[in-house]
């Protein structure tokens, strides 16, 4: 039921290729993108301790997002759930970096992205990223035009965390092996969802400050 998909390496023609312990799993009958392996060491910091803009999910992907936290919280596997920060809410980050992102940035983001939104998406399978700890996500297959504003956004900022864009929801981070695989088995009957993408936002870390750019 869950076939891991083959990491990101370099095949040696001498040697057989090492197996990382980090695997992007399916649950959807979507398959999900290659994950490159500086994205899946990124990916569970990306949104910890950096400044973000951020796409939030309209009511329903919201409310598809915490069910799968509630359900692993249910399970007794660490989640989003009990995190309290004012930025926890199902997003898709895209862009996050340790730089404050000013207002030329900001206008920019608004430029590009905001005569996308709404912009469909579909919620499809999951994915693990890291290495001893893994952080559990849901993928998120946006719209061509979306992807092309982000790019957009993404090439003004090199000091993003993410060398690519691998748009997905967090579910939860921290995990060891053994509760990844756990919270995979609690999630494998979860549908793809259609979803809209509904506004963006800034996260100002060192304040602590959500402001919304829409």
């Amino acid at each position: 039921w869950l076939p891991a998909y083959p990491l990101a390496r370099r095949a040696w023609p001498s040697r057989r290729p090492r197996t990382s312990p980090a695997a992007v799993e399916r649950v959807s009958p979507v398959a999900p993108p290659a994950v490159p392996r500086a994205d899946r060491r990124a990916a569970d910091s990306a949104v910890v301790g950096t400044h973000a803009l951020e796409l939030i999910l309209d009511e329903a992907g919201d409310a598809s997002l915490r069910a799968d936290w509630s359900a692993l919280d249910a399970a007794g596997i660490p989640s989003l759930t009990g995190h309290l920060s004012p930025s926890n809410a199902p997003h898709v980050t895209v862009v996050a970096t340790p730089t404050p992102i000013g207002g030329v940035l900001r206008d920019l983001a608004r430029d590009a992205l905001v005569p996308c939104l709404p912009s469909a998406a579909r919620l499809g399978g999951y994915a693990l990223f890291g290495g001893r700890r893994l952080a559990l996500a849901r993928l998120v297959e946006p719209s061509a035009e979306l992807v092309a504003a982000v790019r957009r956004v993404r090439e003004a900022v090199p000091t993003d965390v993410r060398p690519t864009w691998v748009p997905h929801v967090s579910v939860a981070r921290g995990l060891t092996h053994e509760q990844a695989a756990a919270a995979l088995v609690v999630l494998r009957d979860r549908p793809t969802t259609s979803v809209t993408l509904a506004r963006l936002r800034h996260w100002d870390v060192t304040d602590k400050v959500v402001t919304p750019l829409t």
